[in-house]
């Protein structure tokens, strides 16, 4: 489960159940069912620079990622993150080890094969890829570098931006 806050004010949680948006009145639910959700199956929620939300849906918390779907919190819409990008996806989904953003909501990618994305202009770009043959589990993101840490390793590697 993830909370975020869009633009205008909304709080967006992500839930088993869907995406609950929530006016300081009520709340409205988008689903699968009745919206274009990929899943009901929501964990993260991840803002990006187009104020956009990235919704990144797993079969279970801490699970693979199965599906990445992108809202426009303005229209209520819903379209897949192949849709989303205007260029074809570099790596399957399935592939993905995390999704994360820094403080101006540039989206970063990292792979299972520890290649490191970046999103931009709606397009997905290769930026770096971390030597180790372990699988790294997650990025630090700071204003100017990305973290790297290897599990069992004794130091950590600062990358520019």
């Amino acid at each position: 489960m993830d909370i975020t806050q869009d633009s205008r004010g909304y709080i967006w949680i992500a839930t088993r159940f869907g995406l609950n948006r929530y006016d300081g009145h009520h709340f409205d639910i988008l689903t699968r069912e009745s919206d274009h959700l990929q899943s009901n199956s929501v964990n993260e929620l991840v803002p990006d620079q187009n104020e956009q939300i990235w919704m990144i849906e797993e079969d279970a918390p801490g699970h693979n990622i199965i599906f990445i779907d992108i809202l426009d919190p303005i229209r209520l819409t819903v379209k897949p993150l192949q849709a989303y990008i205007r260029d074809s996806l570099p790596f399957r989904i399935n592939e993905i080890e995390a999704v994360v953003s820094d403080s101006s909501h540039n989206i970063y990618i990292l792979t299972r094969q520890n290649d490191v994305y970046g999103f931009e202009q709606h397009k997905i770009k290769h930026l770096f890829k971390i030597p180790s043959t372990e699988q790294v589990p997650d990025i630090g993101i700071g204003a100017n570098i990305i973290i790297t840490i290897v599990p069992d390793a004794d130091s950590m590697d600062i990358w520019a931006k």
